[in-house]
């Protein structure tokens, strides 16, 4: 039985909202639930953003892919943008510093209140053990 990426998505989503059923908050309206975190790994074109923008319907969450950040960032041409393009045009990949600090911020967005996606992050050890510490520290 052939399976879309639709369907794939929704299965991802309810099991991700599944596991966070008990965190329904007081002053949620019936039957919602708060989702915190999802983390997507896998290697480039693997579909981790395919299936990011899917589960992002279904849950209506924030998708933060740190790829479009890093580019995004290199647009505004400040000094955090300027030095991700040293980085980039050097061959290297850019800091755990940088990453996890955008990363940091953007998880403090509004649209993050209720949870969010991580596409592509993190990918060291350093970059996972500083949001597993900002994921307690919230809860």
């Amino acid at each position: 039985m052939k399976v879309s990426r639709r369907e794939r998505a929704a299965s991802v989503a309810a099991a991700a909202s599944l596991e966070v059923e008990s965190d329904s908050r007081p002053g949620m309206p019936e039957g919602e639930r708060e989702v915190r975190a999802i983390i997507l790994f896998g290697p480039p074109g693997s579909g981790k953003g395919t299936q990011a923008k899917l589960v992002r319907e279904c849950l209506r969450i924030a998708h933060i892919s740190t790829g479009d950040m890093l580019r995004e960032r290199m647009r505004t041409d400040d000094e955090m943008g300027r030095r991700i393009k040293a980085f980039l045009d050097d061959g290297c990949y850019v800091s755990d510093d940088l990453v996890n600090r955008m990363v940091e911020e953007r998880i403090l967005a509004a649209d993050c209140k209720r949870g969010f996606i991580l596409d592509g992050y993190p990918r060291t050890l350093s970059q996972a053990r500083t949001i597993g510490e900002r994921l307690d520290e919230c809860g």
